[in-house]
């Protein structure tokens, strides 16, 4: 039922190539389905929106947050950007933290204290600045060296 509601918004949504990107996911949902039965590297987890809103959804070893942030905005039925970020929100230590694009979620996962756990949560939200720091030409990240290309003679 999961595979099919995702297989149909997939191809209501106006992709380059749907047959590709549905056969894909569609890989992606099975090897979800054999790998919850066995139970090796995979976890339930419970992502939450601003909103007050949630969604469960199975987490195997090896799923990276900018593959989980497309099939979260298809759950949540939201739209597809690349501002979708997951955000780890640890409430021992009072802080939050935005997951790179490459991490893996359940290595980030099997990284929370067992004890404080139950209490930290995964929130699924938009970040638009995520990439700004690539974006902005005008950002200098070491003040030193401003102005040192100013005194560099060609040969």
């Amino acid at each position: 039922m999961m595979k099919d509601s995702l297989i149909a918004s997939c191809l209501n949504q106006k992709q380059v190539r749907p047959t590709i990107f549905c056969s894909t996911l569609t890989k992606k949902l099975k090897k979800l389905e054999e790998a919850s039965d066995s139970d090796s590297g995979v976890v339930t987890m419970t992502f939450h929106l601003e909103n007050g809103s949630q969604q469960q959804m199975i987490v195997e070893e090896g799923l990276r947050v900018i593959d989980l942030c497309h099939l979260l905005t298809l759950k949540f039925n939201l739209a597809r950007s690349h501002t979708w970020s997951i955000v780890e929100q640890l409430h021992s230590l009072k802080i939050e933290r935005s997951l790179e694009d490459h991490e893996e979620v359940l290595h980030v996962y099997n990284t929370w204290d067992s004890e404080t756990s139950d209490r930290n949560k995964f929130v699924f939200r938009q970040d638009f600045q995520k990439y700004e720091f690539l974006k902005s030409t005008q950002v200098n990240l070491v003040p030193e060296l401003e102005g040192l290309s100013d005194n560099i003679t060609p040969f």
